[in-house]
């Protein structure tokens, strides 16, 4: 191409470049006049000015058994509800809301209040409720009176309905509207004002995954068509490791076991029906069985609930909504003795053919006036018992020695001493939170020297360490703690992070929800001792017998603890506790039960008797026992 031809064709193509560009332009400019675009860089939005954008709301997640049995649900409602922006769009609004007043009968007072709320929110255009769960004729009624009152709607809403008995309600928890107090919290993470959260239980603790994210329309302001829309997603649902049935059996035989407590002590007042049942995997840490008595009906949160249920369990003196598995703590008793008994065997302190003459009693003189002597006593006279034979037989006073030590001019016997128990019960996880799934767990006592000074400002004596080998003294614990500690036994030396929720589903992928386990520094020789110790208890020779299920070896503990003041009959009440693992050989679940009111091996232990059978013949579908 010559040189004139290339400059001309250079022109055209610029010339053509430059029409192109001023069409383009004009075209934007024609496109502006009717829409103004604002990109949001930060927040990668587009905000169309001519529009309105509204919020579509996820479903909530539902939450299942381990087999797949619905236990929490969402359900249809209808609402009365007002619109803030629309509502006052107008001049009109007072006489809006007087209209109301009159037609539904509520205060003109609350009705600003609402709206004045609504205004301050951070989205105008979301409905706000005045009236909730509509019967089918209120909303036929609203609908005509408000028919062509801009600003007042019936909206087709949902609402969560939960498994009706007892079983799960404590464990699922309920929602309800944000808390006056935590609104700012919740309206920086983007929840609107009348959002729907969780409160308590697995609803609260998994409120991210079950709530699920809000989508978005852009509307046309003019004839409400759609122009953008990002969808909705709904929530995650939870698979729990709990099994109905277990779930139910566990709970039928813990009613039976505390009522037979109560009528067995013959004590006449206090005998509220209190007690927990906790049973884990001690690999996985997966709860099996989780039950709390007194408790409530999963109806009482279902829908709108009844104000009178509600108020009931608010006044109950019995605290049904505490959980006594996490809330409240205990002194365990014997069930304790198992790491005292471990932390002899790490301190040498005994062995396994460390043999105490346990005649009974023991007798110290006074450390502050040794003119006065103390007897500790036991709960019989056992005779010679070796280091198995101690803790099957459950003998405090073989268990004086190991905490305490004795001394007289026959014996001069080393004891733990207060600071190693403390250091050891820390070790299984005693005195501190868990991390269960469920919200309100709280810490445990494992007491020091240091400890006694400084809350109650006085020495620690040689008696105070007596009590703390034996799990009374000032001890306190929960029945979660201790299931974890006695995994960590049946496991080998790993505490798990107990866990009520196993997998959390949606419609594309399945995340099986697993923690760590976290190793303790114990000799494994130690451990295989103190099983084989527990194995013994839970034979006929030992204190644990009634919990071992017929054809199957367990690891078993039993505890009685005295509290309180003196009751009648000049006696104690007592706290009956049964600690186990099963299968011995291979173990794979640990168990806790617990009576406020009861003995150990009489009432606490047979429950677990009950369930271990129950859940390896049943659940497990083994028709045989005997190769445990």
């Amino acid at each position: 191409m010559n040189e004139p031809n290339k400059t001309l064709f250079n022109k055209s193509r610029s010339i053509i470049i430059t029409g192109l560009f001023s069409i383009i332009i004009f075209l934007i400019a024609i496109y502006s006049s009717y829409f103004i675009v604002i990109n949001d860089m930060e927040n990668q939005t587009i905000r169309i000015v001519d529009s309105i954008e509204r919020n579509t709301l996820p479903l909530r997640g539902g939450i299942y058994d381990s087999n797949g049995r619905q236990l929490a649900k969402n359900i249809p409602r209808l609402k009365l509800s007002i619109i803030p922006n629309q509502l006052t769009e107008e001049s009109n609004g007072i006489a809006k809301l007087r209209l109301i007043e009159d037609v539904t009968g509520i205060e003109i007072s609350k009705l600003e209040n609402i709206l004045i709320n609504g205004l301050n929110s951070n989205d105008l255009d979301r409905p706000i409720t005045i009236i909730d769960a509509l019967s089918n004729d209120d909303a036929i009624i609203y609908s005509n009176k408000f028919a062509n009152v801009k600003g007042i709607k019936i909206i087709k809403d949902v609402m969560r309905e939960y498994e009706p008995s007892s079983l799960f309600s404590r464990i699922l928890g309920n929602t309800g509207l944000i808390d006056q107090s935590l609104k700012d919290e919740y309206i920086k993470k983007g929840y609107s004002l009348d959002a729907i959260v969780g409160k308590s239980g697995l609803e609260f603790t998994y409120e991210d995954a079950l709530k699920g994210n809000k989508g978005k329309q852009t509307i046309n302001n003019n004839n409400e068509k759609i122009i953008l829309e990002q969808k909705a997603t709904n929530g995650q649902d939870l698979y729990l490791a709990i099994d109905y049935d277990l779930q139910k059996k566990s709970y039928e035989t813990l009613l039976k076991y505390a009522n037979k407590g109560i009528i067995d002590s013959e004590i006449e007042t206090d005998n509220i029906l209190i007690g927990s049942v906790i049973m884990i995997d001690v690999n996985s840490g997966n709860i099996l069985s989780y039950v709390s008595i007194p408790d409530y009906k999963g109806t009482v949160f279902s829908g709108l609930g009844n104000d009178s249920d509600l108020n009931n369990l608010f006044i109950d003196s019995s605290k049904p909504l505490l959980d006594r598995n996490i809330m409240e703590n205990y002194p365990p008793g014997s069930i304790f003795k198992p790491i005292v008994g471990i932390g002899a065997l790490e301190e040498n302190i005994a062995n396994e053919n460390t043999t105490i003459n346990t005649k009974g009693y023991i007798t110290i003189q006074s450390e502050l006036d040794p003119s006065i002597e103390y007897v500790f006593n036991d709960w019989a006279v056992h005779g010679p018992l070796d280091f198995k034979e101690g803790l099957a037989r459950s003998s405090d006073v073989y268990y004086y020695y190991l905490s305490g030590g004795y001394i007289d001019e026959n014996e001069n016997f080393n004891g733990l001493g207060v600071e190693k128990i403390n250091e050891y019960a820390t070790k299984f996880g005693l005195g501190t939170t868990t991390g269960i799934d469920l919200p309100g767990e709280i810490n445990g006592l494992v007491p020091s020297k240091k400890w006694k000074d400084d809350t109650l400002n006085e020495p620690w004596v040689i008696g105070d360490t007596y009590q703390l080998g034996i799990g009374q003294s000032y001890l306190r614990v929960s029945p979660t703690q201790m299931v974890v500690a006695i995994a960590a036994i049946a496991n080998n030396g790993y505490i798990v992070t107990p866990k009520i929720v196993k997998e959390i589903r949606n419609n594309e992928n399945i995340y099986q929800y697993t923690t760590k386990n976290k190793e303790i520094n114990i000799k494994k020789s130690s451990i295989t001792l103190m099983k084989e110790s527990m194995k013994l208890a839970a034979d006929p020779y030992g204190t644990a017998h009634a919990g071992e299920p017929k054809g199957m070896t367990i690891g078993g503990k039993t505890g009685t603890a005295e509290f309180g003041t003196v009751a009648e009959k000049t006696k104690y009440k007592t706290h009956g506790w049964f600690a186990g693992f099963a299968p011995y050989d291979e173990p794979e679940v640990a168990i806790i039960t617990f009576l406020n009111i009861g003995v150990g091996s009489t009432h606490a232990a047979p429950i677990a008797k009950e369930i271990l059978d129950f859940y390896f013949k049943r659940i497990k579908n083994l028709n045989s026992m005997s190769t445990y």
